[in-house]
């Protein structure tokens, strides 16, 4: 758990320089990006709720220990109602792009599956613990 979240944390930070990169090179023409404005939003979104929620566990973890298993459930729940709520408002726009999106989204998807798991079996990973990180 706490490589995926450096691994998320590290590629979120990235992306404030990536993404002017990306579009000079696909759309050939300067993007300007906020940084300070996103740079505070990873703050917001993600720094300070993992931030809070390792605090929270180091205090009261042996209190916690009950309920721990609810957890999962209220994470996959928030994020099924933040993306209903991200779909829903972008509803008309979607509708235009609805094929190329789930497209976009089966080829994203298939290729990390692809690479998540033919990348550590070329550099001598077990098939088992490949599977598992799946």
């Amino acid at each position: 758990m706490a490589l995926s979240i450096t691994i998320t944390t590290a590629s979120t930070l990235l992306a404030v320089i990536a993404t002017p990169v990306i579009s000079l090179l696909y759309l050939g023409k300067q993007l300007d990006v906020p940084a300070m404005k996103m740079l505070m939003d990873i703050l917001n979104i993600i720094i300070l709720p993992v931030a809070a929620g390792v605090i929270i566990n180091q205090l009261f973890g042996r209190f916690l220990a009950s309920t721990r298993h609810v957890f999962p459930l209220i994470s996959v729940f928030s994020i099924v109602l933040i993306i209903a709520i991200i779909v829903a408002l972008n509803q008309s726009c979607l509708g235009s792009v609805s094929l190329i999106l789930m497209a976009a989204v089966a080829l994203h998807n298939a290729c990390g599956l692809f690479v998540g798991y033919w990348l550590p079996r070329l550099l001598g990973t077990d098939k088992k613990p490949v599977r598992h990180w799946q």
